[in-house]
């Protein structure tokens, strides 16, 4: 049997990565084993956003993984204004990978977009994987114009879509929590978000 596929979206700057961070923390309570990566925010020494890290849900190691203001470290592709780390991602791929080993009940991957989705690279080695048969649940952050990009590339209709707008982004934790913890996945409606 297939682990459920949540996918949380919501606009920029809804705090997408504070929520998966929440359910990693609630799930944890919970008995889950989580492995994964979160993608908070880089900021320079005047507290400027100037790219992402990549935090091992695991263990807590942080590194670079994208770059806005023409730093040498970030050395890969580019998308928008940001250039991304090949080394960055290889790293947190070999991270990712780690949590198809059956140790783990949870993977979170925040956040796939058009790099993975559109350009096939990023974190698209471990999203390849996951077209086979994959039993651990996953909670994939993703935009929401690429919802059905991300569809396709995984080649499932079954997700389960949460949607984090204001009104509603302190609750959602929970509510993906106790989603996954449901035993039954009956939604099987791929616009379907549990929130509106």
């Amino acid at each position: 049997m297939r682990g459920k596929l949540i996918i949380l979206t919501g606009h920029t700057g809804i705090g997408k990565s504070s929520i998966c961070r929440r359910v990693c923390a609630l799930a944890s309570e919970k008995g889950y084993r989580i492995s994964g990566i979160l993608s908070p925010p880089l900021y320079d020494d005047s507290g400027l956003k100037v790219g992402f890290l990549a935090e091992k849900i695991s263990d807590g190691e942080k590194w670079e993984l994208a770059r806005n203001d023409n730093n040498p470290s970030a050395k890969g592709p580019v998308w928008g204004q940001y250039t991304f780390s090949e080394k960055g991602f290889r790293k947190a791929v070999r991270a990712l990978k780690q949590g198809l080993s059956g140790k783990f009940d949870l993977i979170v991957l925040d956040e796939v977009g058009p790099l993975e989705l559109l350009q096939g690279k990023g974190f698209r080695p471990f999203m390849d994987l996951l077209v086979k048969e994959n039993q651990t649940d996953l909670l994939i952050v993703v935009r929401p114009t690429l919802i059905k990009e991300i569809q396709e590339v995984l080649k499932r209709n079954d997700i389960i879509l949460f949607h984090a707008y204001i009104k509603n982004r302190n609750k959602l934790p929970s509510l993906i929590v106790d989603e996954l913890r449901c035993t039954e996945n009956v939604n099987t409606n791929p616009s379907f978000s549990a929130c509106d």
